[in-house]
């Protein structure tokens, strides 16, 4: 059996990455992400293997996953991505320099990456700065 965290964070080592849920659990993880009001980004990988949802079960079934990805797709604000592309911006979020007091925050990837800035998601371009605000 593999273990889920059904936590939302997102994973230190893509290597030992671990889903939120099982397929079954997709729906109840669904609402939690869509509720999730943290400081921080929140992840939700579900696993499973798609033969599972050809047993018709309530919460294993096609339909159920259909309805699953219904109440998740067309986010504006949801970025839909595969293990490889959220590896990739992992690791191109270990590449932005931030400064100590009042330097910009350079981002030394090829990748736009998402960094808050007074309370606001901003976007950090490649080869990019972004001056600190000022201190209140």
């Amino acid at each position: 059996m593999v273990p889920s965290t059904g936590d939302f964070r997102l994973p230190n080592n893509p290597f030992l990455w671990r889903g939120t849920c099982h397929h079954s659990g997709a729906a109840a993880a669904a609402q939690q992400l869509l509720a999730h009001q943290g400081p921080d980004m929140a992840l939700l990988y579900v696993w499973g293997h798609s033969w599972k949802l050809d047993g018709g079960a309530p919460n294993n079934s096609w339909s159920y996953i259909e309805a699953v990805c219904k109440t998740l797709g067309g986010k504006s604000d949801v970025w839909y991505a595969g293990n490889a592309e959220v590896a990739d911006y992992l690791a191109a979020l270990r590449k932005v320099e931030l400064a100590l007091t009042g330097d910009p925050m350079f981002n030394a990837s090829s990748s736009s990456v998402w960094v808050k800035q007074g309370g606001q998601a901003v976007e950090l371009k490649p080869q990019a700065t972004l001056p600190l605000p000022a201190p209140p």
